[in-house]
């Protein structure tokens, strides 16, 4: 029996921790991704070349491939 003001982890509140968690490690990963892809795409080109080559980038994968 819980007392109260003790902390208690349910099964169901463990399993939210480990799925907000999952989402913190997509989200990271995603947001690496996609830093990686604007370094490169800002070593190759310049200034309002830069920003062409981010759209086309962009709009050639937009299906995520």
């Amino acid at each position: 029996m819980v007392r109260s003001g003790e902390a208690s982890v349910s099964g169901k509140n463990l399993l939210q921790i480990v799925a907000i968690f999952c989402m913190i490690l997509v989200w990271a990963i995603i947001l690496h991704k996609a830093y990686a892809v604007v370094s490169a795409l800002a070593q190759k080109h310049s200034g309002v070349e830069f920003w062409l080559a981010l759209a086309r980038h962009m709009m050639a994968n937009l299906a995520g491939g």
